[in-house]
Parts: C-alpha cells; structure tokens; sequence
C-alpha cells in the first residue's frame, strides 16, 4: 500500500461518499466536505494508522489540506516511503 492509497482509506472512512468521486492528490479536502472537526480526526487516524506522533507544528493548515501535503508530510517529516 503507498502513503497515498493509506490516507485516501482514512478520508474515505471519514467521509465514505468521497469513494464515489474522483479527485486529484491536490485538490482541497475543505472543497470535498471537510470540516475543522474531520481535520483533527484525520491527524488523530493519521498517528494510529501510520504510528507516529504528530506535533502541534505538524498539524497546519496547509499540511493537512490535500492528500498530496499529507503525503508529503509522512514522507519528509516521519521518513516514511511507498
């Protein structure tokens, strides 16, 4: 599984209508229904999914606004690959 097939599971457990729609790495997950509320639970299913702590300094806006950022952080902050 890529970081990008595991954190597409998350949102999709999060918002099971997003498996019916097709959309890019980097298209804007607020554009796709996130709430504030959806973005903590992303970071609290992120930690338990791929075992790691994120910091506060970790958990942006910009970090966790597409799937593409938050490929990106798994993958330079945490050492992560596919």
């Amino acid at each position: 599984m890529t970081i990008s097939s595991g954190v597409r599971e998350i949102l999709y457990e999060a918002q099971p209508q997003l498996k019916n729609m097709s959309f890019a790495d980097d298209a804007p997950l607020s554009e796709l229904g996130f709430n504030s509320f959806d973005f903590i639970n992303l970071a609290l299913a992120l930690e338990g999914r791929f075992n790691i702590n994120l910091l506060d300094a970790d958990v942006t806006s910009k970090s966790l606004s597409t799937v593409a950022n938050v490929t990106d952080l798994l993958r330079t902050r945490f050492g992560l690959a596919d």
